[in-house]
C-alpha cells in the first residue's frame, strides 16, 4: 500500500503537475492517503529512536570500538526492524557457482582502501561519491548527515593514502550502504578490526555483502501521508524531524525547530531523510521537469584516479529533452515486437 502511494505521488507530480488528479487505473489521492493511514494505524511499524541505528556502518561511530552489529542490538537495529516496511533481502553465502544472494551493489559504494579496511569500513570500488551539495543540506544538529555520509577528510590520512586510487573524489562517501569490516574479540577482551573474509560470515567481499536494501521505510509512509493532506500532517512531519535531532541520551538537541507541513518543506525533509536510498531522483522529477533539470544539472570539477582533474557537465536542457528518463534498451524494443516505443529524446 505504501508503494502505491509512492506511485500516485510520482504520477500526479510528473504528469498532472501535482494537481491531485486521479491516475490511470483508478488510483486517487484519497485512496493513496488511505493506504498510508492504514499502514500507520496497523501498529506494525514505527520509527527507530535514533536515525543512525538504521544503518550498520553508522550505528557505532566510536572508531576502534565497533560493536558486532548482528549481536549487540543496543546499536544497529538489525534487519527487518520495525521501521522496515519493505526490503530486498541478501545473504553472505554467495559464490561463483550460481548462488547470487549477496548484495553486489553495496561493494560498489565502498571506499577505495586496497586490501585493507579503514577504521570500521570495508573496501569497495569507490563508486557514487557524494555530491557536496547534498552534504550541505543538513542543518546544525541534524544527525542524519553523520549517519548518511562519511567525511573522508576527517579520517586520518585517508586522502594521503587512498586519494590517488579514488575516481571522482569529492571528499565524501556514502555511509548508509558502505561495506563493513568485522570486529574480532581477543582473549583479553579487546576488539580489533579485521577483514570480513575471516571468521563467521566469511566470503568474497565482491559478492558476499549481506546488508539488506531497504525499499520502503515507515518514515516515508509518514511523510507521504503528510504530503497527501492527512489531518495529522503536522504530527507526522514532527515525528520524522524530531528523530533527526534526537541525541544519544534520547533528548532533543537545541537545534530542533518545527516547520509547517507545506509541500516544499516536506520535499526538503525527504531530501535529508532518504539520501542515497534511490528515491531522490524521482522526487525531483515530480516537482516539475524544469525545476528538476535545474537541480540535477551539474558543472563541477572532480578528481579522477592518479590525481587528474576532470570537468563534469550535466546539462539541464539535455535532461528536459529526454524528459528525465533513460533510454529503453533496443533489445527490449525488439523483443516486444515494437510494442515498446523509445523514450523521447533518444
Amino acid at each position: 500500500m505504501g508503494m502505491l502511494a509512492r506511485v500516485y505521488l510520482f504520477y500526479d507530480g510528473y504528469y498532472n503537475h501535482n494537481e491531485g488528479k486521479p491516475v490511470p487505473g483508478g488510483l486517487t489521492k484519497e485512496k493513496a492517503l488511505s493506504y498510508c493511514e492504514e499502514v500507520i494505524k496497523s501498529g506494525e511499524y514505527g520509527l527507530i529512536p535514533q536515525f543512525k541505528n538504521l544503518w550498520p556502518a553508522a550505528s557505532d561511530d566510536k572508531t576502534g570500538k565497533y560493536l558486532d552489529h548482528w549481536v549487540d542490538k543496543s546499536s544497529y537495529a538489525g534487519v527487518g526492524n520495525k521501521e522496515t516496511v519493505l526490503s530486498m533481502k541478501f545473504n553472505y553465502t554467495a559464490d561463483y557457482n550460481g548462488n547470487n544472494d549477496g548484495n553486489r551493489f553495496v561493494v560498489n559504494l565502498g571506499m577505495r582502501t586496497g586490501a585493507n579496511v579503514y577504521d570500521r569500513y570495508g573496501q569497495g570500488w569507490g563508486a557514487l561519491t557524494v555530491n557536496p551539495k547534498q552534504a550541505s543540506v543538513y542543518g546544525p544538529g541534524d544527525t542524519r548527515r553523520q549517519a548518511s555520509i562519511i567525511d573522508c577528510q576527517q579520517l586520518r590520512d585517508y586522502e594521503k593514502n587512498y586519494i590517488a586510487d579514488q575516481r571522482e573524489y569529492t571528499g565524501y562517501a556514502i555511509k548508509k550502504y558502505t561495506p563493513l569490516s568485522k570486529n574480532m574479540t581477543a582473549e583479553d577482551g579487546t576488539t580489533s578490526l579485521v577483514s570480513y573474509l575471516q571468521g563467521d560470515m566469511a566470503g568474497d567481499f565482491m559478492i558476499s555483502q549481506y546488508q539488506d536494501w531497504i525499499l520502503l521505510r515507515y518514515s516515508d509512509v509518514l511523510l507521504m501521508a503528510a504530503e497527501l493532506g492527512s489531518s495529522k500532517a503536522q504530527q507526522y512531519l514532527n515525528e520524522v524531524r524530531k528523530r533527526a535531532y534526537t541525541q544519544d541520551d534520547g533528548s532533543l538537541n537545541g537545534n530542533y525547530v518545527a516547520v509547517t507541513p507545506t509541500r516544499e518543506n516536506i520535499w526538503k525533509e525527504r531530501q535529508r531523510e532518504f539520501a542515497f536510498e534511490g528515491i531522490r531522483y524521482w522526487d525531483q522529477l515530480r516537482q516539475g521537469l524544469r525545476a528538476a533539470a535545474n537541480q540535477i544539472a551539474e558543472h563541477n570539477t572532480v578528481l579522477l584516479s592518479g590525481g587528474v582533474r576532470e570537468r563534469i557537465s550535466i546539462e539541464a536542457e539535455n535532461i528536459i529533452k529526454k524528459r528525465g528518463f533513460c533510454q529503453i534498451p533496443l533489445s527490449q524494443i525488439t523483443l516486444s515486437n515494437g510494442v515498446l516505443k523509445q523514450n523521447a529524446g533518444w
